[in-house]
Protein backbone atom coordinates (compact mmCIF):
# COMPACT_ATOMS: atom_id res chain seq x y z
CA UNK A 1 0.00 0.00 0.00
CA UNK A 2 1.52 3.30 -0.96
CA UNK A 3 2.65 5.47 2.23
CA UNK A 4 2.72 9.07 2.67
CA UNK A 5 6.03 11.32 3.57
CA UNK A 6 5.80 14.50 5.39
CA UNK A 7 9.32 16.40 5.34
CA UNK A 8 8.45 18.47 7.93
CA UNK A 9 11.33 21.05 8.30
CA UNK A 10 12.21 24.61 10.00
CA UNK A 11 13.48 25.83 6.41
CA UNK A 12 13.51 25.25 2.66
CA UNK A 13 16.67 24.44 2.80
CA UNK A 14 16.19 21.30 4.88
CA UNK A 15 13.05 19.74 3.19
CA UNK A 16 15.69 19.72 0.20
CA UNK A 17 18.17 18.14 2.39
CA UNK A 18 15.72 15.05 1.80
CA UNK A 19 15.53 15.07 -2.10
CA UNK A 20 17.00 11.70 -1.82
CA UNK A 21 15.02 9.53 0.16
CA UNK A 22 11.66 11.79 -1.11
CA UNK A 23 12.92 10.43 -4.80
CA UNK A 24 13.29 7.11 -3.83
CA UNK A 25 9.98 7.12 -2.36
CA UNK A 26 7.77 8.46 -5.04
CA UNK A 27 9.43 6.14 -7.22
CA UNK A 28 7.84 3.32 -6.18
CA UNK A 29 4.95 4.59 -6.02
CA UNK A 30 4.58 6.79 -2.54
CA UNK A 31 3.10 10.14 -1.69
CA UNK A 32 5.44 12.67 -0.44
CA UNK A 33 4.85 16.23 0.70
CA UNK A 34 7.61 18.89 1.94
CA UNK A 35 6.88 21.65 4.35
CA UNK A 36 8.79 24.72 5.45
CA UNK A 37 7.73 25.42 8.68
CA UNK A 38 8.96 28.91 8.77
CA UNK A 39 7.95 31.67 5.89
CA UNK A 40 10.48 34.14 4.57
CA UNK A 41 7.76 36.31 3.71
CA UNK A 42 8.28 39.09 6.47
CA UNK A 43 11.61 40.12 5.42
CA UNK A 44 12.14 38.88 1.66
CA UNK A 45 8.93 40.36 0.31
CA UNK A 46 8.83 39.18 -3.50
CA UNK A 47 12.84 37.24 -3.29
CA UNK A 48 10.23 34.73 -0.74
CA UNK A 49 7.20 34.31 -3.73
CA UNK A 50 9.69 33.75 -6.02
CA UNK A 51 11.47 31.24 -3.79
CA UNK A 52 8.17 29.32 -2.95
CA UNK A 53 7.62 29.10 -6.71
CA UNK A 54 11.31 27.40 -7.00
CA UNK A 55 10.40 25.23 -4.64
CA UNK A 56 6.99 23.99 -6.15
CA UNK A 57 9.28 23.36 -9.26
CA UNK A 58 12.01 21.57 -7.49
CA UNK A 59 9.24 19.11 -5.28
CA UNK A 60 7.76 18.57 -8.73
CA UNK A 61 10.84 17.09 -10.04
CA UNK A 62 10.60 14.69 -6.72
CA UNK A 63 7.54 13.87 -7.29
CA UNK A 64 6.49 15.57 -4.49
CA UNK A 65 4.41 18.93 -3.42
CA UNK A 66 5.44 21.63 -1.18
CA UNK A 67 4.07 24.07 1.29
CA UNK A 68 5.00 26.74 3.56
CA UNK A 69 3.53 27.74 6.72
CA UNK A 70 3.69 31.35 8.28
CA UNK A 71 6.19 30.66 11.27
CA UNK A 72 8.81 33.81 11.09
CA UNK A 73 12.34 32.46 9.74
CA UNK A 74 15.10 33.57 12.21
CA UNK A 75 12.46 34.67 15.05
CA UNK A 76 10.21 31.65 15.76
CA UNK A 77 8.71 31.98 19.30
CA UNK A 78 8.59 29.62 22.04
CA UNK A 79 6.90 26.59 21.32
CA UNK A 80 3.46 27.38 22.32
CA UNK A 81 -0.59 26.11 22.48
CA UNK A 82 -1.02 27.92 19.45
CA UNK A 83 1.71 26.65 17.80
CA UNK A 84 1.09 23.10 18.29
CA UNK A 85 -1.93 23.44 16.97
CA UNK A 86 -0.68 24.68 13.91
CA UNK A 87 1.09 21.32 13.21
CA UNK A 88 -1.09 19.23 14.12
CA UNK A 89 -3.31 20.28 12.09
CA UNK A 90 -1.33 20.21 9.02
CA UNK A 91 -0.41 16.37 10.17
CA UNK A 92 -4.34 15.74 10.87
CA UNK A 93 -4.73 17.32 6.99
CA UNK A 94 -2.12 15.76 5.02
CA UNK A 95 -2.79 12.24 7.38
CA UNK A 96 0.82 10.93 6.66
CA UNK A 97 2.46 7.59 7.48
CA UNK A 98 5.72 8.91 8.49
CA UNK A 99 7.30 12.27 9.28
CA UNK A 100 11.15 13.37 9.11
CA UNK A 101 11.67 16.20 11.05
CA UNK A 102 14.86 17.98 13.17
CA UNK A 103 16.21 16.48 15.72
CA UNK A 104 16.60 18.24 19.11
CA UNK A 105 20.19 18.39 18.92
CA UNK A 106 21.67 20.05 16.65
CA UNK A 107 23.43 18.72 13.42
CA UNK A 108 24.71 21.65 11.70
CA UNK A 109 28.01 23.52 12.57
CA UNK A 110 26.00 26.71 13.91
CA UNK A 111 23.36 26.10 16.01
CA UNK A 112 20.47 27.68 14.68
CA UNK A 113 17.19 28.51 17.11
CA UNK A 114 14.65 27.91 14.55
CA UNK A 115 15.53 24.23 14.48
CA UNK A 116 15.22 23.26 17.75
CA UNK A 117 11.79 24.83 18.06
CA UNK A 118 10.43 22.95 15.12
CA UNK A 119 11.81 19.64 16.40
CA UNK A 120 9.74 20.52 19.43
CA UNK A 121 6.94 21.86 17.30
CA UNK A 122 6.46 18.63 15.60
CA UNK A 123 7.14 16.82 18.82
CA UNK A 124 4.53 17.90 20.22
CA UNK A 125 2.04 18.64 17.47
CA UNK A 126 2.07 14.93 16.80
CA UNK A 127 1.33 13.81 19.79
CA UNK A 128 -1.66 16.30 19.68
CA UNK A 129 -2.91 15.27 16.14
CA UNK A 130 -2.96 11.77 17.58
CA UNK A 131 -5.73 12.88 20.40
CA UNK A 132 -9.22 12.81 20.55
CA UNK A 133 -9.50 16.54 20.99
CA UNK A 134 -11.55 18.71 18.72
CA UNK A 135 -9.46 21.30 16.78
CA UNK A 136 -10.66 23.98 15.16
CA UNK A 137 -10.58 22.88 11.55
CA UNK A 138 -13.22 19.57 12.71
CA UNK A 139 -10.79 17.50 11.63
CA UNK A 140 -10.25 13.53 13.16
CA UNK A 141 -7.50 12.74 15.00
CA UNK A 142 -4.93 10.87 13.27
CA UNK A 143 -1.56 9.39 14.81
CA UNK A 144 1.66 8.91 12.99
CA UNK A 145 3.76 5.90 14.38
CA UNK A 146 7.16 6.50 12.06
CA UNK A 147 8.96 9.23 13.18
CA UNK A 148 12.71 9.94 11.79
CA UNK A 149 15.02 12.83 12.10
CA UNK A 150 17.59 13.90 9.94
CA UNK A 151 20.60 11.99 10.95
CA UNK A 152 24.32 13.23 11.55
CA UNK A 153 25.60 9.11 11.11
CA UNK A 154 25.55 8.56 14.68
CA UNK A 155 25.27 4.58 15.88
CA UNK A 156 21.56 3.74 15.29
CA UNK A 157 20.49 6.33 12.25
CA UNK A 158 19.54 4.00 8.94
CA UNK A 159 21.04 4.61 6.05
CA UNK A 160 19.04 5.12 2.83
CA UNK A 161 21.00 4.56 -0.20
CA UNK A 162 19.74 6.97 -3.03
CA UNK A 163 22.76 6.14 -5.36
CA UNK A 164 20.04 5.89 -8.06
CA UNK A 165 18.21 8.82 -7.84
CA UNK A 166 21.51 11.72 -7.83
CA UNK A 167 20.36 13.16 -11.23
CA UNK A 168 16.99 13.55 -9.79
CA UNK A 169 18.42 15.34 -6.37
CA UNK A 170 20.73 17.57 -8.47
CA UNK A 171 17.70 18.46 -11.09
CA UNK A 172 15.58 19.60 -8.25
CA UNK A 173 18.65 21.61 -6.16
CA UNK A 174 19.12 23.18 -9.81
CA UNK A 175 14.94 24.18 -9.82
CA UNK A 176 15.55 25.06 -5.78
CA UNK A 177 18.39 27.87 -6.93
CA UNK A 178 19.22 27.84 -2.95
CA UNK A 179 21.69 30.24 -3.29
CA UNK A 180 19.36 33.23 -4.76
CA UNK A 181 17.32 32.92 -1.28
CA UNK A 182 20.62 33.28 0.50
CA UNK A 183 21.92 36.24 -1.67
CA UNK A 184 18.88 37.80 -0.92
CA UNK A 185 18.41 37.36 2.81
CA UNK A 186 22.11 37.57 3.31
CA UNK A 187 24.28 39.17 0.74
CA UNK A 188 26.65 37.44 -1.68
CA UNK A 189 27.52 33.98 -0.52
CA UNK A 190 30.79 32.22 -1.42
CA UNK A 191 30.92 29.65 -4.11
CA UNK A 192 29.93 25.70 -2.78
CA UNK A 193 27.04 27.00 -0.55
CA UNK A 194 24.82 23.41 -0.61
CA UNK A 195 21.21 23.11 1.17
CA UNK A 196 23.17 19.57 2.55
CA UNK A 197 23.69 18.73 6.03
CA UNK A 198 26.83 17.34 6.66
CA UNK A 199 27.61 14.10 5.28
CA UNK A 200 30.58 13.05 6.89
CA UNK A 201 29.12 9.54 7.52
CA UNK A 202 29.29 8.88 3.45
CA UNK A 203 33.11 7.67 4.64
CA UNK A 204 31.41 4.75 6.26
CA UNK A 205 29.81 3.41 3.14
CA UNK A 206 31.28 1.55 -0.29
CA UNK A 207 32.66 4.01 -3.04
CA UNK A 208 30.16 4.92 -5.77
CA UNK A 209 27.38 4.74 -2.91
CA UNK A 210 25.16 7.95 -2.05
CA UNK A 211 23.21 7.91 1.67
CA UNK A 212 21.00 10.07 3.38
CA UNK A 213 21.11 9.17 7.24
CA UNK A 214 17.97 9.25 9.06
CA UNK A 215 17.81 8.39 12.97
CA UNK A 216 14.48 6.46 14.83
CA UNK A 217 15.12 5.31 17.71
CA UNK A 218 14.33 1.86 16.71
CA UNK A 219 16.57 0.03 14.48
CA UNK A 220 20.21 -0.63 14.47
CA UNK A 221 22.63 1.03 11.94
CA UNK A 222 21.78 -0.45 8.69
CA UNK A 223 21.94 0.62 4.99
CA UNK A 224 18.35 0.48 3.02
CA UNK A 225 16.29 0.87 0.26
CA UNK A 226 13.61 2.84 1.86
CA UNK A 227 12.96 3.96 5.44
CA UNK A 228 11.37 0.63 6.71
CA UNK A 229 8.10 0.36 7.29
Amino acid sequence: MPRHLLVLMPHTGECFSCAGVVAKHTGVGDRATLVSVCSGERHLGAAWAHHVACCHRAAAVLGATFEAMDFPSSGMAEVNWEGKVKVAELIRRHRPDTIITMPREHVYEQPHSDHETTHLLVWHGRDLASRPIDLPSGLPPHFVNDLYFLGNGDPGDVFVDVTGVQDQVRQACQELAYGELLEAGHGAQPEGVSVKRSVNYQQRVPPGVVVEAYRPCYFVEKTVGLLPE
